[in-house]
């Protein structure tokens, strides 16, 4: 729980990588269901293409007649990377250009006042890995090129700078590759993977819990110890428990060993 709330309010989670990934492969598959993009029409899915500046085609291709729409509305363009396709929303035009040079994007028929406005290449990189990650969980930097066209020393470059801006947490979540998740995200899946885990949690009656005091204390039949070696097991077992000499003698210890006999104290 504290793990989980270390997330949730810290940008940076001083965990070991393997104890951040420690989730619930049900977990991650839940909460991408949830987040995957589903766009109802032509509005939502080019909120979803301005949200992400690129995207590959393949990733949202059974809406591709409202991206055909959108085209013949003017509001999205196609955009061919090394003979994959991507798409993009019409307003992402100027930043898409600035991304992929090489492209050469034309400006034809945007409004100018319709673009939206940037600084730098970097600052459109940072925004394309963040929105991908926001709607994909635990992502490889060759995940980030693959939906948005970037080099992968790009992707990673985005990755690494969204991570100091505290924007995703890096680890090993689904493999021994390393990954990244968005915070929020990974919030939720920690959620999720302690509420499975307590769900398997079935608490025991009383005389449950008795048994297993008296087995673990080798006060049971079966449990019972025997001989020196015994002995050091039921003195290990009440180590840092206090009590008066005699009752060590007379009660603790014989009760645990069957065949106690002073002289193995010694």
């Amino acid at each position: 729980e504290r793990r989980s709330r270390a997330v949730q309010l810290r940008q940076v989670l001083p965990l070991e990588q393997r104890e951040l990934g420690a989730l619930d492969p049900a977990a991650i598959a839940q909460v991408l269901a949830e987040i995957a993009p589903d766009p109802r029409d032509c509005d939502e899915l080019h909120e979803i293409l301005f949200s992400l500046v690129t995207i590959r085609s393949s990733e949202l291709a059974q809406w591709s007649h409202l991206m055909d729409e959108l085209v013949a509305a003017n509001r999205a363009r196609r955009l061919r990377l090394e003979g994959a396709e991507y798409w993009y929303a019409a307003e992402s035009a100027a930043m898409v250009g600035a991304l992929f040079p090489q492209a050469g994007i034309e400006l034809d028929g945007i409004p100018e006042h319709a673009l939206a406005r940037f600084e730098s290449p970097d600052e459109v990189r940072i925004r394309a890995v963040r929105g991908h990650c926001e709607v994909s969980g635990p992502v490889t930097p060759a995940d980030i090129a693959r939906r948005t066209g970037l080099a992968v020393a790009d992707a990673q470059i985005g990755l690494t700078q969204i991570e100091s801006l505290g924007h995703v947490l890096r680890g090993q979540f689904e493999s021994e590759e390393q990954a990244y998740c968005d915070r929020q995200l990974l919030a939720r899946i920690h959620r999720r993977t302690r509420a499975r885990l307590r769900a398997e949690i079935a608490p025991l009656s009383r005389q449950d819990f008795l048994r297993f005091l008296l087995n673990w204390q080798f006060l049971g039949p079966e449990t019972r110890l025997q001989g020196r070696a015994g002995l050091r097991r039921a003195i290990l077992r009440l180590q840092g428990y206090e009590a008066p000499a005699p009752a060590w003698e007379g009660e603790l210890l014989p009760a645990r060993v069957a065949d106690y006999d002073p002289a193995l104290l010694d």
